[in-house]
């Protein structure tokens, strides 16, 4: 009994053993791979896709488990369609039941095994997104992509504002796969994501209220891609050679070393396939694509535009570094332009007026793997401005952030609280968020370019030029040197070339327009290069530069020449020479110091390319109404060429106000040929030509056409899609006016000039003539008060011939403003030099002794310059009792 008690134990332990172990393998860790998969379409490649419907899993090996892959974001439909978003390098790890995709923090380096570990615990991997694993076949893990790539990982929930146009927020739920494509070494992923809210419309409550869970569509791409081991040597970056680069913090280097950051140009793996000969094809030529959407009669120009830079590889030994080819119905027409292995030159709508030549890098060596390019369509719709009156204004501050930072610390001085109330609510709206966007993608390291926006203005002067010369519209061939240049420009960008603005200063704009008739009229397709307009009378040269300039191909040189890095030092030494002046967008603000590092601006003589476009801006003024409307038009269109014509002849004189206080940057290392200081302070001479230009031209009153000023009609037109509704239906044309003059004055005395000007008596040599805070203010007060040196005792004033007129009254107002509350009031907290509060005081004791003499005669003088002298004298009284 007790044996049988005994064997009847051990097989009731053994068999709740094997029934234990039974339940275990029933139970595995995750479900299999195949069950789950059964019913899909299986997509075999660089991962292994199972697709059905809107179910998209991905099987991960886990021999890709820590190695980095390149993600790769683009905008693919909507505004700024076809726009590279965003790109980095990612890998996939395992934690626990889940799979984590992890951003490495690349910024940080170190060779050695010691302090490779000690870097890599201090700045470690992010996590990007974390997803469940959902099955499991041996060391392979299934996943659901809808987890990373129908999320927000793009981050553009930030910017749908502006892509889309309203309150919006991204409904992963009502999002869709529209693209899914699989290849050895990459899968291309498209989403539709779907965002839900209330959109901007053209009513006066700028929204569409009646449904908030409407959803709207925002389309973007991913590529996930192999990183290729070709050999690729990175290229040292150089300050003297502008190029976008990578930099590495690299622990690795001595602890006495000066320097611990290695630096990288952006650059393609570019080589001969002979070294041993002196002209020899590449080894692996950068192929453009021009996209099927390119408008036909464009495509010969922009292939031009590409294919130009053979030029400067064919300089440096490499034949045919570049190869366009054609997509058509036929041709090419399976490659994906978001596709991470293609490059694209591609065409869109996007009403913004804009082109844009990102490209995509490894971002621990720079080499370049990918790059893209978009032509706006509406660039070249001169003839039909989207833009309202006091765009043109606002333009030369929002686009510049140093400046625009400054403005906004003058409060009520500013001149933006003149325009503010005249603009739109709605444009107020659409301009805040387009400068989110700009700033999102600043943040995000992707590269703005904003070449393409003011080439459209550009057009509209073009547009009033041929008019008058009795053509209906732009030649062809003017457009085509057009798209040429600006596709210069970007696949400039795409070859890893930063902007260079200091590049138009290369020539005179008399030998810009001598009978030779140069065909780079800059030195650098890089700059924002304006359309050279002669005026009527004079010699036309090229409207546009048509080829590459000397400093383009020394560039190129630097970057791509096949050299050892001795020789590589010695193309960068050659900075001095003429025609390869360098400087970029981080010093090229209004309130920067170095008058030839700046945007449209052209030759190098400011002075003399401002009195040309000024002679023409007249010209085209005179007969405004016969070069912008024709008969049966609405008038409109003649408010917004009169705009822009101001808004042109202010940018001509914050060019030339530059120079003031103005020192001249330069790059150049110890020991290079000819080497110049790091700064050079512009001659006394210059200073006061500018001055005396300023004062003759922008600070004195404009002498309008009542007839053309009784034509400015305002634009009426306010729904979807447009933003031509002015605010107010008389055109405003003192505070537009006083807007512009109140920019350029606040130029001259902002603290970063009176700054320099404090300083640049130190910097200049001996024995030579300086200009000082005392001659900018002393100058500036004799200018803007030249009225009352001129008043005559014996002769009787009235308001129809007054002693001083209305745009001068109301520039002389500012003029006190900004002495009293700016320059002498510590209320702003402006770091102003002590030198200019007192040269401030002693102008307005000085000025405040002439008006008081004045108005000893003041039954002489009209009515409003009477009222506007004692106004004067009360402020100046009031702030000096004090």
């Amino acid at each position: 009994m007790k044996k049988y008690l005994v064997v009847t134990l051990l097989f009731a332990f053994i068999t709740a053993t094997i029934v234990v172990a039974d339940e275990k393998k029933e139970k595995p860790e995750f479900p299999s791979v195949d069950k789950i998969v059964k019913k899909m379409t299986p997509l075999k490649g660089f991962l292994s896709l199972y697709k059905k419907n809107e179910e998209l899993y991905a099987l991960v090996p886990s021999s890709k488990f820590n190695k980095p892959f390149l993600l790769a974001m683009t905008i693919s439909s909507g505004v700024y369609g076809g726009m590279q978003w965003d790109h980095m390098m990612v890998y996939w790890q395992k934690q626990g039941k889940k799979l984590l995709l992890m951003r490495p923090d690349l910024r940080y380096r170190a060779e050695k095994t010691t302090m490779k570990n000690v870097v890599n615990r201090t700045f470690p991997a992010t996590i990007i997104r974390a997803v469940p694993i959902i099955g499991k076949n041996g060391s392979n893990y299934l996943i659901d992509l809808a987890g990373i790539f129908k999320s927000d990982i793009a981050g553009l929930s930030a910017v749908a504002p502006f892509l889309i146009g309203g309150r919006l927020q991204l409904n992963p739920t009502l999002s869709s796969w529209n693209k899914v494509k699989v290849f050895p070494s990459n899968i291309e992923l498209g989403v539709k994501l779907a965002f839900t809210g209330t959109k901007f419309t053209g009513d006066e409550n700028f929204t569409d209220t009646t449904d908030p869970r409407r959803s709207y569509p925002l389309s973007v791409h991913f590529s996930l891609a192999s990183i290729p081991s070709s050999g690729y040597k990175p290229r040292v970056a150089d300050s003297r050679v502008g190029y976008f680069g990578v930099a590495v913090k690299d622990f690795s280097k001595k602890y006495n070393e000066r320097n611990k950051f290695n630096r990288y140009i952006n650059r393609w793996h570019l080589e001969k396939i002979d070294s041993s000969l002196e002209l020899s094809p590449a080894k692996n030529p950068i192929i453009f694509y021009i996209e099927k959407t390119v408008p036909y009669r464009y495509r010969k120009h922009v292939k031009e535009g590409i294919l130009e830079w053979n030029k400067a590889f064919e300089k440096i030994g490499i034949v045919d570094a570049v190869i366009v080819r054609q997509q058509t119905k036929t041709q090419f027409a399976d490659l994906d332009p978001e596709d991470a292995r293609y490059n694209f030159f591609r065409w869109t709508t996007n009403e913004l007026g804009f082109a844009a030549g990102p490209s995509r890098v490894n971002p621990m060596t720079g080499q370049i793997l990918d790059a893209d390019i978009i032509f706006d369509d509406s660039m070249l719709r001169y003839a039909a401005s989207s833009h309202n009156s006091m765009n043109n204004a606002l333009a030369l501050i929002k686009s510049d952030a140093k400046f625009s930072k400054m403005i906004e610390r003058l409060g009520k001085l500013s001149p933006l609280k003149r325009l503010q109330h005249l603009i739109p609510q709605k444009e107020q709206i659409r301009l805040q968020h387009k400068q989110n966007l700009l700033s999102v993608m600043r943040k995000r390291n992707i590269p703005v370019c904003t070449h393409g926006e003011h080439k459209g203005q550009q057009l509209r002067l073009a547009y009033g030029m041929m008019r008058a010369a009795g053509k209906k519209d732009v030649p062809l061939a003017f457009i085509g040197q057009f798209i040429k240049e600006v596709t210069m420009h970007e696949v400039g960008h795409t070859l890893g070339l930063y902007h260079n603005f200091k590049g138009s200063s290369w020539l005179s704009i008399d030998k810009i327009n001598s009978s030779d008739k140069p065909a780079a009229t800059s030195g650098s397709v890089m700059d924002y290069n304006p359309i050279n307009f002669a005026p009527k009378g004079t010699t036309q040269g090229n409207y546009l530069t048509t080829t590459l300039g000397p400093y383009d191909y020394w560039a190129i040189e630097y970057g791509y020449k096949q050299v050892k890095d001795a020789e590589l030092q010695k193309i960068a030494m050659r900075c001095a020479e003429d025609g390869l002046s360098y400087g970029n967008d981080l010093y090229a603000s209004i309130v920067d110091s170095d008058p030839f590092i700046f945007r449209w601006d052209l030759s190098s003589d400011h002075i003399a390319h401002a009195k040309q476009n000024m002679k023409l801006l007249q010209q085209l003024s005179n007969d405004i109404l016969q070069r912008y409307v024709s008969k049966g038009e609405e008038f409109h269109p003649v408010r917004q060429a009169f705009d822009m014509l101001l808004a042109e002849n202010a940018y001509s004189c914050i060019v030339v106000a530059r120079s003031i206080g103005g020192q001249f940057l330069h790059w150049d290392h110890k020991g290079d040929p000819n080497a110049r200081a790091p700064f050079v302070v512009v001659k006394a001479e210059e200073q006061r030509k500018a001055l005396q230009f300023l004062n003759q031209t922008i600070f004195t009153s404009p002498n309008f056409s009542s007839e053309v000023l009784n034509h400015l009609a305002p634009g009426t037109w306010w729904h979807w899609g447009t933003n031509e509704l002015d605010a107010i239906a008389t055109y405003p044309v003192h505070d537009m006016v006083t807007a512009y003059q109140t920019l350029i004055l606040f130029n001259l005395i902002e603290p970063m000039t009176l700054m320099r000007l404090s300083n640049s008596p130190l910097q200049v040599k001996k024995g030579e003539e300086i200009f000082t805070i005392a001659d900018l203010l002393d100058g500036l007060t004799d200018g803007m008060w030249v009225e009352l040196n001129a008043f005559d005792k014996e002769k009787k004033y009235s308001n129809s011939e007054p002693l001083i007129s209305s745009f001068r009254r109301n520039l002389q107002q500012v003029y006190l403003s900004f002495w009293i509350y700016y320059l002498l009031d510590d209320e702003m907290q402006m770091p102003i030099p002590a030198d200019a509060k007192s040269v401030a005081l002693k102008n307005l004791s000085s000025l405040l002794e002439k008006i008081q003499n004045i108005l000893e005669n003041k039954d002489n003088l009209d009515s409003t310059s009477l009222a506007h002298l004692l106004k004067s004298k009360y402020h100046i009284t009031e702030f000096i009792d004090e």
